[in-house]
């Protein structure tokens, strides 16, 4: 810290009240080219206290949406290029979260009360989206410059609707002392408003027209103190509680970076000074501490993947031992294969292409529907979608096959656990998920093919338009340089506009009498089909040469960049994390960010995907021992026998109240196990994840399904539940017990000392370890 005169900072620091702050900052200029920003800021926050909207969130389904409304267009570019993640990136601002709730109701609270005042907590309490920051410069301005400040404002309003009944009266007077200190220190009067929402201030015995206009009075309190100069008090006190901090930890010396701020301060810090923690030292005048270390950039990720071929290559040239050097490949990537873990899976995904292809080459009209060949929906119970049919691999893979997905896809990792290994519990869902984008478009183009001229009810969408139906599919695989040929489009369209004309429909049609002398007609097909069309041959002929093509060109370079790319985004979340912390992430914290990742291509082994990386990992394999039966369908089918099914009595006359009532009451019955049924499956991950049976709080979802099946109680149900998977479990086919290395998953680095398995001691990843051993793999 400075010594002689004053800093800006220490007077800053020192200047009594918002006001003072504000001329103090005016009076030096400190703002420079910030200023265009707190400009725009200042006129959005009196835009919202006035009731504009300003945000705009996408629907319930889309994340990403975030539309800033009524900005000009240089302001709209002036905040882009403020808040673009990657910018700050460079300027060392790694310890940004990658997704974050972007609470758009709160700031357009006003605006809502102007649409509807009645429903504002319902309207306004939707509109907000848990969103990814990264190129998204509207998410990053909401969440950090907006946000903080109305989610102190409109505290009497959430206390009174989100959080009434659940924040206790310490919670309720620390979060008024919050609202309260803002007011006083941006001079803001909001007494009369405020009062009908403060404790004793009779909001229970409240109409619903009183509540409404309550909430009315708080938001045109609002208006009253709209105005520029009310706004820049706002942006001060949001940069003064960042300087506040700063200075609380320079008692003796200038405090670095990582001493200061919490994910509370970044806010902030983003807000005002771009995540620039340069920035935020040149505004106080102060010189960096002489520990900081701001990174500009993430160092390039190594990846420990070599070609067993090329290995052996190296080690001739170094005059290692073949036999030695299949020892060393197997103790590094475990499992007793030379090869690693990446590889051994990317050769079974190239036979799963093969003998999938050959399935969609070979069929026929009036064949095989093959729309669960790979449990491509990835549940091995709900049962409401006709046409589906589960475990069809088991019918039409070969034996040899499915024993591999099993074995390379058959496991998983969970953060609660990261030393033991969970059954995966549709290892071919695994498998097409590891495929990717490319198996899923061309598969699912052939299964629409098909359902299309057999006239089934699902995939029979017409076939002329698929090209914007799989705009996902198609955009992933351009961007990873492996795109469709357009041309295939236009041959499948010229093919469908070939077809014959729909036979008559299929299906069972019957009669129901809704009034007397008034009857309607319901054709229901059921999956069957509604109305073939002659054809197909074609269809499969143009889409099985354009896939084959594809395939020839592109499946070896396709699947490479799929775990490369991978693999360098779990290494870069690992650095990023490094950066942020200054220290590597904990076990658990690399499952939370790589998870797909490290069951795509290690069946779950943390160790073996922090191998590949260069980082080091937990010692020795992970512990698998399997509690869940091999047939996962029948299992699940029998503990929902297992919690009591009743039979569901026929009504012959829907007119019988009597009759209806009772039928309804036994579907609804065996309605209710289904879905607590649905629920074993995590219970017997979590069995193999602990090593014991676990208690009802340890399964995710546990007592919600507890209340479908004794809501009164959930201690009862608890027992019941679990004697039901019980008893599936001792009647089913018993499995053998596979332990991680013989499973097909890979080791840690041998050479990895025991460690603490909640921390990673790493190696630089600017510096990875570089003996003979990583020489031999070339890297």
């Amino acid at each position: 810290m400075s010594t002689g005169e004053l800093s800006f900072g220490r007077k800053f620091r020192e200047a009594d009240g918002v006001d003072a702050r504000l001329g103090l900052e005016r009076e030096d200029q400190r703002r420079g080219e910030l200023g265009a920003v707190d400009t725009i800021l200042e006129k959005a926050l009196v835009r919202a206290l006035v009731g504009e909207r300003v945000v705009k969130l996408g629907e319930r389904q889309d994340d990403e949406g975030v539309e800033l409304v009524g900005f000009e267009e240089g302001e709209i570019a002036t905040l882009n290029s403020h808040f673009d993640v990657e910018t700050m990136e460079s300027r060392g601002a790694w310890a940004l979260p990658e997704r974050e709730t972007i609470v758009g109701g709160t700031v357009n609270l006003a605006w809502w009360m102007g649409q509807e005042a009645r429903f504002v907590s319902s309207l306004a309490g939707d509109e907000r989206r848990k969103s990814t920051l990264r190129e998204n410069p509207g998410a990053v301005f909401v969440w950090s410059a907006l946000a903080p400040v109305f989610e102190v404002l409109a505290i009497p309003h959430e206390l009174r609707s989100a959080k009434v009944g659940k924040a206790d009266v310490d919670a309720q007077e620390k979060r008024w002392a919050e609202l309260d200190l803002l007011l006083d220190a941006c001079e803001m009067e909001m007494t009369d408003a405020l009062a009908p929402f403060r404790p004793r201030g009779g909001w229970p015995h409240m109409s619903a027209s009183e509540r409404t206009a309550a909430r009315l009075g708080l938001v045109a309190a609002w208006k009253q103190n709209a105005s520029a100069e009310a706004a820049a008090r706002l942006r001060m006190w949001s940069i003064g509680g960042l300087v506040d901090r700063f200075y609380s930890k320079a008692r003796k010396s200038t405090p670095n970076s990582r001493q200061v701020m919490t994910k509370v301060h970044w806010r902030p810090l983003v807000a005002y000074f771009g995540g620039d923690w340069l920035s935020f030292l040149r505004y106080l005048g102060e010189e960096p501490s002489a520990s900081e270390e701001i990174a500009t950039s993430l160092p390039e990720p190594r990846l420990y993947v070599a070609g067993e071929e090329r290995a052996k290559a190296a080690a001739e040239a170094a005059g290692v031992d073949s036999a030695e050097l299949e020892l060393m490949l197997s103790s590094f990537f475990g499992g007793g294969d030379p090869s690693s873990p990446v590889e051994r899976r990317v050769e079974v995904l190239k036979k799963t292409w093969a003998e999938v292809d050959g399935l969609h080459a070979a069929q026929v009209p009036g064949g095989q529907n093959m729309w669960g060949l790979l449990d491509e929906r990835d549940d091995p119970f709900d049962d409401r979608w006709d046409g589906y049919v589960f475990g069809l691999h088991r019918q039409l893979l070969s034996p040899e096959l499915n024993e591999e997905i099993n074995g390379q896809w058959g496991t998983s990792v969970i953060g609660r656990a990261p030393d033991r290994l969970v059954t995966r519990i549709l290892p071919h869902a695994g498998a097409l998920d590891a495929l990717g984008p490319a198996l899923a478009f061309w598969h699912t183009i052939s299964l629409a093919a098909f359902g299309n001229t057999e006239g089934l009810t699902y995939f029979d969408y017409g076939l002329v338009d698929i090209a914007g139906k799989y705009t996902d599919e198609l955009d992933a695989m351009e961007a990873l340089g492996h795109p469709v040929d357009r041309v295939f489009f236009k041959d499948l369209t010229a093919a469908a506009h070939r077809l014959g004309e729909p036979e008559g429909a299929g299906g069972e049609t019957t009669s129901h009498e809704v009034a007397p002398g008034i009857s309607i007609e319901l054709t229901v097909s059921g999956g069957q089909p509604r109305g073939r069309r002659s054809g197909f041959e074609q269809l499969r002929d143009v889409v099985t040469g354009h896939r084959r093509a594809w395939a020839a060109e592109h499946l070896d370079g396709y699947l490479k960049a799929r775990w490369e790319a991978d693999l360098r985004g779990g290494a870069e979340a690992f650095n990023r994390r490094l950066q942020a912390k200054g220290k590597p992430p904990t076990v658990k914290q690399v499952i939370s960010e790589s998870k797909p990742t490290i069951d795509r291509w290690f069946g779950g082994d943390v160790g073996g995907f922090l191998g590949s990386i260069g980082q080091k990992g937990p010692a020795g394999s992970p512990t698998y021992e399997r509690i869940m039966p091999e047939d996962v369908y029948a299992f699940g089918e029998a503990v929902h026998r297992n919690l009591g099914l009743v039979e569901v009595p026929e009504v012959s006359d829907w007119q019988d109240t009597a009759a209806v009532s009772a039928h309804n009451a036994a579907r609804q019955h065996n309605n209710y196990r289904h879905y607590a049924a649905a629920n074993a499956y995590e219970y017997v991950q979590r069995w193999e994840a602990l090593g014991r049976k676990p208690e009802m709080k340890e399964v995710p979802g546990g007592k919600g399904a507890m209340k479908w099946l004794n809501e009164n109680n959930l201690d009862a149900a608890w027992r019941q539940f679990a004697k039901a998977i019980d008893d599936a479990i001792h009647a089913a086919e018993p499995v053998q017990i596979r332990r991680a290395d013989s499973a097909g998953t890979p080791a840690p680095n041998s050479a990895t000392e025991a460690e603490d398995p909640k921390s990673l001691d790493s190696p630089s990843p600017s510096q990875p370890g570089k003996g003979l051993f990583r020489r031999l793999l070339g890297r």
